[in-house]
């Protein structure tokens, strides 16, 4: 399966999902003719089909691309405190110039209730965070 490709800013994202690929893998091509890469890869990293990076797994003078975690008081899968001390690490470990950014909600969490215009400032936050990432012009 492929997407159509979805122009912005010069750069063609792509969606594309193999038979192997439970998600589809976000590429992005860098004009109409470019060659793809792969942006997003939602599928799990490791054999043991987890997509989680621990604590423990965080190295000092690791040169870590942006990070954008979220999390909230009322999240029901993983406790808040375990973002709040991965963002502190991964601030604290990193050797890119990269941001490491927490997105915290006293209100919310994994369990959802997030009002429609709630989840619209989360949603925009998020890709405004992307797009300054990727380089684009945010009008």
């Amino acid at each position: 399966m492929v997407s159509a490709p979805r122009e912005a800013g010069g750069r063609y994202f792509i969606w594309t999902r193999t038979p192997k690929d439970e998600l589809a893998i976000l590429t992005v091509r860098e004009g109409a003719t470019a060659e793809a890469r792969v942006l997003l890869d939602p599928n799990p990293l490791s054999p043991d089909r987890t997509t989680q990076a621990g604590l423990e797994n965080v190295r000092r003078d690791t040169r870590y691309p942006a990070v954008f975690l979220t999390t909230g008081d009322a999240d029901t899968r993983v406790p808040p405190a375990q973002a709040r001390k991965m963002t502190a690490r991964l601030q604290a470990a990193t050797t890119s110039s990269r941001p490491v950014v927490l997105l915290y909600d006293t209100k919310a969490g994994h369990a959802g209730g997030r009002s429609l215009t709630k989840v619209i400032d989360d949603t925009t936050m998020e890709l405004a965070f992307l797009a300054r990432e990727l380089g684009m012009t945010v009008p």
